[in-house]
């Protein structure tokens, strides 16, 4: 089986299970002889922030000297970017090669209708890390936590909840409470510990210091205290709890998503792992995840940024203003879901002073699949949330070629929303610049 095919096959199987339970990802992991069992598993859940957390605290593992996987979603070039051992993804012949243990599982499995995508991929996950000899996997859930696939672990030896916002509603409940209660779902009797991050609403700290005290799992709230230092286009160094940190991934929203990181961390060294602070530094200073409030391009200024909802934009909405005193006029390329609430996020966004008086003009574009907002009707979306100019567009080269050349050196571009528009748009912005040189 070629990774080509493999991914044909995943994509072919239903995006949600029928039911939504565990009972068909335990059943083939079960066929599979259990796999995660022998994985030493860090579990990590939230709505924002959750795949930054797992990147830099499996970047402070790897720089203590351990295996380490990492299993986070969604990816931006390659599918091999969900499964990573020691910063880098898996090989082609490793995915196509567990991809196929599990398809033939599926096959002495008989019914095998209940199993979603994410099942799949999650046990190929499991699959690839166990064949590794991992010594730790960090894994990032994929929606919610109680009834996530990855949730099938045996009690981890943490759980951590990244910021907990409003996403996916329809599934997770619509209160802060409700969402929670799902994300801690994650928290098993013999838990090492349950690391909350920095959270927006007050509410759910409570249900995670409570989900804690109900469970036995000693329980820590990640302090909010951390001094931003210096934060520009691709840096970021801050203090916390008086050590100083180089942040690789540089956004002002970085900062409590680090020192969640480094709490966790902490909590690892008192359970008797072995990490230095100069390995947590380390990890800090060098862990990559794409499209974070990612920098591309310096002149003009080049920024992408996965922020999908309301409170994700707000997050980036206050790394632009922080920022505002370092660039000229704005421009925008963005794309979205039907799914996120596209006119309250981007009311958030837009209704910075500095945003409305640096807006200069912006390219609506849409996402691939069903559930996109497309160019048109994002246009009128935006109309009612901006007086910019706004053009539609066909793709991402389109865009880029129709708002650069607007551009003077010092202006920003920022390019946001939906993860699945950003591959294609530094693709974009990478094919242009290489055409210049040559």
């Amino acid at each position: 089986m070629t990774s080509r095919r493999a991914i044909e096959k995943i994509y072919s199987l239903p995006r949600f299970a029928r039911g939504n339970m565990l009972a068909p990802v335990a059943e083939l992991l079960h066929v599979l002889h259990d796999p995660q069992a022998a994985l030493s598993c860090i579990h990590v859940a939230g709505t924002n922030g959750k795949g930054s957390v797992s990147t830099m605290l499996s970047s402070m593992l790897t720089a203590s000297g351990r295996r380490v996987g990492l299993y986070t979603s969604p990816y931006i070039h390659d599918f091999r970017e969900r499964f990573q051992i020691d910063g880098k993804p898996v090989s082609s012949v490793a995915f196509a090669n567990a991809a196929k243990c599990v398809f033939d599982a599926m096959k002495r499995m008989g019914d095998t209708s209940s199993l979603s995508q994410f099942d799949v991929v999650t046990a190929i996950g499991f699959v690839i890390f166990a064949d590794a000899g991992c010594e730790v996997v960090v894994l990032e859930c994929g929606l919610g936590g109680r009834l996530d696939a990855t949730n099938v672990i045996a009690p981890p030896l943490l759980a951590v909840i990244s910021n907990i916002g409003f996403d996916h509603i329809d599934i997770l409940g619509d209160t802060i409470s409700a969402i929670t209660a799902e994300k801690c779902g994650i928290v098993k009797v013999g838990t090492g510990a349950l690391i909350c991050a920095p959270q927006d609403y007050i509410e759910a700290v409570r249900i995670c210091e409570g989900v804690a005290a109900e469970r036995g799992v000693p329980f820590v709230s990640v302090s909010a205290d951390a001094v931003v230092e210096k934060f520009n286009f691709g840096y970021l160094r801050f203090s916390y709890k008086k050590k100083n940190y180089v942040s690789a991934l540089s956004a002002l929203y970085q900062v409590r998503n680090a020192c969640t990181a480094i709490e966790a961390a902490l909590a690892l060294r008192r359970m008797g792992f072995t990490l230095t602070d100069e390995a947590i530094e380390k990890g800090l200073a060098t862990a990559y995840i794409p499209a974070r409030l990612e920098s591309i391009s310096l002149y003009p200024h080049i920024l992408v940024d996965g922020a999908h909802n309301a409170d994700a934009m707000r997050a980036l909405r206050d790394s632009v203003e922080r920022l505002g005193g370092d660039f000229g006029r704005l421009f925008c390329i963005l794309g979205m879901m039907k799914d996120k609430e596209p006119e309250k996020a981007l009311s958030v966004f837009f209704s910075s002073p500095l945003v409305k008086e640096r807006i200069s003009g912006i390219a609506a574009l849409s996402p691939s699949g069903a559930r996109a907002v497309t160019a048109e009707e994002m246009r009128c979306i935006l109309a009612t949330v901006t007086d910019a100019p706004i053009i539609e567009t066909k793709s991402a080269e389109d865009a880029i070629s129709r708002i650069l050349p607007q551009m003077q050196r010092d202006d920003l571009l920022l390019c946001f929303g939906s993860l699945y528009i950003l591959g294609d748009i530094k693709d974009a912005v990478k094919h242009r610049y290489t055409k210049r040189r040559s």
